[in-house]
């Protein structure tokens, strides 16, 4: 909080400016308001604002006729044309913006201010996917157009050191907004009303975020700035940089010619013998529509926002800053009333908003240039809501699909319609600036090819990578991105490829492909590659398979011959070097090579893209690789770091070579590591391997306080169970808990008919399959099984819940030894798996565990699970338990291993999260021991070790409940017939809440007194009290603890104690019992009566 002293100067700095109504209310407000305000008007320098206000409105006396009488066309002297200059001209300025490059001289400016709200997105306009087939953002095009300049300047200079394009990136600042006679308003009472001040405060920003001495410690010459919004835009143009330098220009502009006279667009022309942008609203109809002899609009130049400094320039806007004027827009206002404190939401404009533009220096410069570019190759701004047909996203997307279509024919190509698409439609059709990687399937198998170039920043590191590797015997993937990160994900994939066939049979294409998007996904913050997944497999033939982060799926020509398959890779355009080939089929794989000289220079003819003999450049010469049409193959390519990484953080941020910003940069030690913040709930305490009460509450209490009015929707056990799923980060369990809500409701979950457990019916089902030849489950009829069911059970022969193990949990036998791998895959489909272990689940949590819990007199949530590997086969459906059945597994026992499993296994593990590694015992073959540590002999079966003989014919293991049908649990003995008995599992604990309602408040309180009598078990227990005091009806948030936990039994049953506490507040409390993790005994039975003021307390 500011203190007295500090608020009164600032009250009589706003005084002295005419301002001091905007501390009307400051008196009422709450003292966080307080701070938030002074804040805000401490940030303010209000002279300044003043001293705009009286600028602006002072210009607008300034008769508009002048204005218009002073308008002259652009000399030629400061005015050249692209669509006019020589050939040779154009190569000379293009050459000279190459060599600045290439010597690290010249700098990117992106003006990225502003959401894309007109288009129906709060994310910065520069993230907005317009349609294309790669579904590249505006940032990605970008960043990759950055990235391919700065390795044709290097090809070009033969630089042996990185060529850098650093690239700074600016979001808009604030002014305050004012009524009409300068006064500032307050959108409420204790935040004052602001708009954006306009791009013109990148000089400012510059200055401010230390840009400018960025710019000079990095030796840079030249800044090229633009506007996030042209999809089209060429960043760091050679040409107009070259131009610019060859004029000795210190400020230019890329202008385009106008559509028409009405096009809302401002011009660039003389006014007062300067240099300036005419907005189109100065500009009356007679002087917009006249035109040169040649018939050219004479004030045709349109600004497009695309411009040229040096960075001695930059430097010198500080010493005329004073003088640029600020424009006035007219807008709608809401405020608070000042008089009445009342929000006014106004019908029209009522105020204005100041705001200073990129081109208002232009007037400033000593040498200006104007270069005027290809409208339909630079220009195509997005600024309209899609369906618009104007500068919408429609119109972006066809006009950059329609210049690559362009290169294409500037190349003696031809791209035709694709299957579905017709010469009126747009083709979806695209070219990447990156690495091309390519898989084409043909009728017997796959040829996959890919360049050998790979770089380390902008420098070629060697032209003989191999970017195919071999996932499994006949399953290969192209890799195309950050080599460590590619090479990393293909030798994991290839692990988990080698574990799948010990214990199952060959994996197919799909599986490979399933296994590298989980890792993809799993680590989608930090992986910057791609990847194609090919192949062939006894199943489904060949196969192709694309994981973009930044690409696009195109199918081939069916029926192809290998040739011709073989052929389309090889004229596929290449990003250097050389090509690596491989042809997957039935018999194997087969590698060839084509040397780079052997490389056609561009696409050859074939039957879908045809070519002339001649090649022609393309507008940028080396700097594209063909991707071809959408039925020809498959192309991917790597999104950029920066891409993820771009955020647009205060006025200014950099990214140096499209790959890192000041803000966020890579932790090149550890690029799997994960940069957004969490909410984790702090000092969670656990004690002999459970939560501490006190942390449980805590976790508890958090977790609905992030749930807010959902919270009332989960007991306590649920919210538990997402908190140490995801190791109690809550904003992670909250996010996987609505996800689990939302997919039980859009399944239907809750609704699935299940049998319920009754002692009068006969049974119908087996608990994990429902099977109706077994006897030992007494069960409801349900209708509704699905046909599927039998279909299945052919194919699993050993499931079953069998009996309980030391801890109370029903333990799942899985026999992988006798599923028929082959009939599963032939007759099951996928989501009748899936919906069957779904069934399976649902019975096991909404039916049996409760029924465990009540018999236990505690709860029981999770299930042993043991998974015998003799004979193989392997089914575990573990991302949908992961996602919507987190903490259901107690334990995992994986025994009769082959010995390479156990090798496989210490490679793996080191993947798997640790809490759930915790739960997992690899056994191999010697599992007895520690299946007998943890499950009593009479409830485990003989083949595994135990005594129990339930098992009949070699397959079927007979499903055993865990308990008798109809058992009660037997009575114990009470020393009054008020008292209550409770099982306490050991490393458990048990909760007892009193209620006490004092109604003098004067009184002494109310005596409360607890008996406890250990009945069973042998064991250490310990006793904590808390209090909730009460508020009315409801229970304050926060407990107070009135006594440490204290051990209150030894070890011998006949031990008793009692607990007296004088209650002198009216509230809850709270009587917790733990039974130690190190007690001898597994559980223990306590009984206990709980007396108020020598009176029974019934609960």
């Amino acid at each position: 909080m500011p203190s007295q002293s500090e608020v009164e100067s600032l009250k009589a700095k706003y005084a002295a400016a005419g301002q001091e109504h905007l501390f009307s209310f400051y008196e009422e407000l709450e003292p966080q308001q307080q701070e938030s305000l002074f804040s805000q008007l401490a940030k303010v320098d209000i002279e300044r604002v003043n001293r705009i206000f009286k600028k602006a409105t002072s210009s607008l006396e300034i008769a508009s006729s002048t204005q218009q009488n002073s308008l002259e066309p652009l000399p030629d002297d400061v005015f050249d044309s692209i669509l006019e200059a020589e050939e040779t001209k154009i190569k000379e300025w293009e050459n000279t913006g190459l060599n600045a490059i290439s010597q690290n001289k010249v700098g990117v400016i992106l003006m990225a201010g502003g959401q894309g709200t007109r288009l129906g997105s709060s994310a910065p306009k520069g993230c907005y996917d317009i349609g294309l087939p790669s579904r590249k953002t505006l940032f990605q095009l970008q960043a990759e157009r950055i990235l391919k300049l700065q390795k044709i300047a290097q090809t070009y200079a033969n630089c042996k050191n990185d060529v850098i394009i650093p690239w700074y990136v600016m979001t808009s600042g604030t002014l305050p907004a004012l009524t009409d006679d300068g006064k500032v308003f307050l959108e409420s009472k204790s935040k004052l009303a602001v708009a954006p001040d306009g791009n013109g405060g990148i000089y400012a920003a510059l200055r401010n975020e230390k840009v400018l001495e960025s710019l000079k410690s990095r030796k840079i010459n030249f800044v090229h700035a633009y506007c996030v919004d042209n999809c089209l835009v060429r960043v760091a143009d050679p040409v107009f940089i070259g131009y610019c330098i060859y004029k000795n220009a210190d400020c230019g502009a890329k202008v385009v010619r106008k559509s028409s006279p009405e096009e809302p667009v401002g011009i660039i022309a003389l006014r007062n013998n300067r240099l300036n942008v005419v907005e189109y609203s100065e500009i009356e109809s007679s002087i917009t529509e006249k035109k040169k002899p040649n018939g050219q609009l004479l004030f045709g130049a349109a600004n497009i926002a695309n411009h040229f400094y040096t960075v001695d320039f930059l430097n010198r806007v500080e010493s005329f800053e004073n003088e640029l004027e600020y424009h006035i827009a007219r807008k709608k206002i809401k405020h608070v009333d000042i008089k009445t404190g009342e929000l006014i939401t106004p019908l029209k404009p009522n105020g204005m908003k100041l705001e200073l533009f990129v081109f208002d220096v232009f007037p400033f410069t000593e040498r200006m240039a104007v270069f005027e570019a290809d409208r339909k190759e630079e220009f195509s701004p997005l600024k309209n809501a899609p369906g618009t047909g104007t500068d919408d996203p429609g119109t972006s997307k066809k006009d950059i699909i329609n210049q690559h279509i362009r290169f294409v024919e500037n190349a003696g190509g031809k791209v035709l319609p694709g299957e579905n698409e017709t010469n009126s439609e747009i083709l979806n059709f695209e070219i990447s600036p990156l690495t091309t990687i390519i898989a084409v399937e043909f009728k017997d198998g796959i040829v996959m090819g890919a360049d050998t170039r790979a770089t380390v920043g902008s420098f070629i590191s060697t032209r003989n990578a191999n970017k195919i590797h071999t996932l499994h015997e006949k399953i290969q993937c192209c890799r195309s991105g950050s080599s460590a990160d590619t090479q990393a994900v293909a030798d994991i994939v290839r692990y988990y490829l080698d574990l799948y066939s010990i214990i199952n049979e060959e994996p197919t294409t799909q599986t490979a492909a399933e296994l590298m998007r989980e890792l993809g996904y799993a680590n989608k913050e930090a992986l910057v590659c791609a990847f194609i997944v090919a192949g062939w497999d006894k199943y489904n033939g060949g196969n192709i398979f694309i994981l973009p982060l930044g690409g696009t799926l195109h199918k081939a020509p069916k029926d192809m011959e290998k040739e011709e398959a073989l052929n389309l890779v090889r004229n596929d355009g290449s990003s250097g070097g050389s090509i690596r080939m491989k042809v997957i089929t039935e018999e194997g794989v087969e590698k060839l090579y084509i040397h780079n000289k052997d490389i056609p220079g561009c696409i050859l003819k074939h039957s879908f893209i045809s070519l002339n003999a001649s090649k022609q450049s393309t507008p940028l010469g080396s700097a594209v690789e063909y991707t071809k049409h959408e039925n020809a193959v498959l192309n991917c390519s790597p999104q950029v770091a920066a891409l993820v990484d771009v955020v647009m953080v205060a006025a200014v941020v950099v990214v140096e070579g499209g790959v890192e910003t000041t803000s966020t940069r890579h932790n090149k030690n550890s690029r799997m590591s994960k940069k957004s913040t969490t909410t984790k709930s702090k000092n969670v305490m656990i004690e002999d391997g459970v939560l501490t009460l006190e942390s449980r509450a805590q976790v508890i209490k958090e977790f609905r306080e992030l749930l807010g009015n959902d919270s009332d929707k989960y007991d306590d056990e649920c919210l538990i169970r997402f908190a140490v799923a995801r190791s109690f980060q809550l904003d992670k369990a909250k996010q996987q808990l609505e996800e689990t809500t939302a997919w039980r409701k859009s399944e239907g979950i809750d609704s699935i008919p299940l049998p319920l457990l009754n002692p009068n019916t006969p049974v119908l089902y087996n608990i994990r399959g429902f099977e109706p030849y077994l006897s030992d489950w007494n069960l409801t009829v349900v209708e509704g099984v699905p046909e599927y069911v039998p279909r299945i059970l052919n194919c699993f022969g050993g499931n079953a819940v069998h009996k309980t193990d030391k801890d109370g949990r029903g333990i799942y036998i899985e026999r992988l030894g006798f599923h028929d791998a082959k009939k599963l895959a032939k007759d099951i489909k996928a989501e009748e798996l899936v919906n069957w272990h779904i069934r399976c689940q649902e019975f096991s949590h909404r039916v049996l565990m409760p029924e465990l819990s009540r018999r236990a007199g505690n709860i029981i949530d999770k299930e042993t699970v043991i998974f015998d590997c003799d004979g193989m086969g392997f089914h575990p459906v573990t991302d949908l338990d992961q996602k919507y059945y987190p903490e259901r597994l107690g334990k995992l026992f994986v025994v009769n291993t082959p010995f390479m499993f156990v090798t496989l296994w210490s490679l793996v593990k080191k993947w798997l999260d640790p809490g759930m590694l915790k739960k997992v015992h690899v056994c191999g073959k010697d599992y007895k021991e520690t299946l007998l540590q943890n499950i009593d002999a009479e409830n485990l079966p003989t083949f595994l070790g135990g005594n129990c003989t339930c098992s009949h014919m070699p397959v079927i293991l007979k499903s055993i409940p865990p308990f008798k049908i109809g058992e009660t649990l037997p009575s114990q003995p009470s020393s009054s017939p008020n008292s209550k008995s409770y099982r306490i599992l050991k490393g458990d604990s048990k909760s007892y809440e009193v209620i006490v309602v004092n109604d003098d408040e004067k009184s002494n309180g109310s005596n409360i007194e607890i008996n406890f009598k250990i009945l069973e078990g042998e064991g250490d227990v310990k006793l904590e009290v808390r209090f909730n005091k009460l508020n009315g009806s409801d229970v304050k948030s926060g407990e107070k603890k009135i006594t440490p936990p204290k051990k209150i039994f030894g070890s011998k049953s006949e031990n008793t104690y009692i607990y007296k506490i004088k209650a002198k507040e009216t509230g809850e409390y709270l009587f917790t019992l733990h039974f130690s993790e190190a007690a001898k005994s597994d559980s223990c039975v306590i009984e206990h009566q709980i007396k108020v003021n020598n009176e029974p307390y019934e609960y």
